[in-house]
């Protein structure tokens, strides 16, 4: 890996810690477009709601703004898209696509999946517009896919690769147009559209690349604490947050390439995810099995226990809700 329904109702303590948390704003909301459901801008209280049973170990989660998701199961060969609400989540059937699908990305409109397959060195399109999801093609990659992001606009879809190449698709035509080097095991992406700039990490040579999305050319390069994985990108474009090996979470200052560690945020960090009103970070540690929440502002660190192998996370409903994968074939609803 890149280095790398059964719902069950919450236990009473974690149902009351839930509701005590939104009464006193535990789920704070913010100013800014809304989701399907009117809700604002938020991020979840930080509960264990439910926990679902994905066979194949799952790996890759995405969640569309309508609550469709999907799953990447990694020793499967496959995906499981379901749709999450607020009142629960509900699986349909998997699809099979290449081997080993590292990570899953969905398009803006919920109708498309694509996956990097990591031992399978392609992506595949697959259609999720219908209960019986279909694949539609399958792209060859020059070498091990590691991870995938979906342009919202619709026009591109973004591949790193194990080589260290960046692989432009069209989503048109499905095919690679253009490939940039990022560094050897390029691998987690974040997008800034109104920039026109995308960041992709590079686990080998412990950086990120900014690259700009119209001549598909790398005009910056930031140096990160080793080992970076996942990353995102804070709403305004000014922050990056990179999830490591070497110290757990590094934050990166843009404008100036400043990095700073968060104290608290154990080592063998591998998933991340900003919650749609920017005020937590989650971060996900394997090895250690626990997901760590950080607090923007005050950098406070809460852990959550009770996994096994937690990979990937995701947040849907505006943030109000979010989704963990779990290698130990579980992924998790947090509320």
């Amino acid at each position: 890996m890149p280095r790398s329904i059964t719902q069950s109702s919450p236990a009473p303590t974690a149902a009351l810690a839930f509701l005590l948390a939104l009464a006193c704003g535990g789920s704070s909301k913010s100013d800014g477009p809304t989701g399907p459901d009117g809700v604002g801008p938020t991020h979840p209280a930080g509960v264990i709601a439910a926990t679902l049973s994905v066979s194949g170990r799952p790996h890759g989660v995405a969640i569309a703004s309508s609550g469709k998701f999907c799953v990447s199961q990694i020793d499967a060969g496959s995906i499981t898209c379901g749709m999450l609400t607020a009142s629960g989540a509900t699986l349909g059937n998997p699809v099979a696509v290449g081997q080993t699908p590292a990570h899953v990305a969905l398009s803006a409109d919920g109708t498309r999946a694509y996956t990097a397959n990591q031992y399978g060195s392609s992506a595949s399109v697959v259609d999720i517009s219908t209960s019986t999801p279909s694949l539609l093609a399958t792209v060859p990659l020059p070498s091990d896919g590691f991870n995938v992001l979906a342009d919202p606009s619709g026009g591109r879809v973004y591949v790193t690769t194990s080589s260290g190449a960046l692989e432009v698709m069209d989503a048109g035509t499905r095919t690679i147009v253009a490939q940039v080097a990022t560094g050897p095991a390029s691998n987690g992406l974040a997008l800034d559209k109104t920039a026109g700039i995308l960041y992709v990490s590079s686990i080998s040579a412990g950086t990120v690349s900014a690259v700009n999305t119209a001549t598909n050319t790398v005009t910056k390069t930031y140096t990160v604490s080793a080992a970076p994985q996942r990353i995102a990108l804070s709403a305004d474009g000014k922050t990056l947050y990179v999830a490591n090996e070497s110290n757990g979470l590094d934050i990166v200052d843009v404008a100036t390439g400043t990095r700073t560690a968060v104290s608290g945020v154990d080592p063998q960090a591998v998933g991340l995810a900003l919650a749609p009103d920017g005020k937590v970070v989650y971060v996900t540690n394997p090895p250690l099995g626990k997901v760590q929440i950080v607090d923007v502002a005050t950098r406070q660190v809460t852990t959550l226990t009770g996994f096994s192998r937690p990979r990937n996370v995701a947040f849907g409903l505006s943030g109000a809700a979010a989704l963990v994968t779990d290698e130990a074939d579980k992924v998790y609803v947090i509320r």
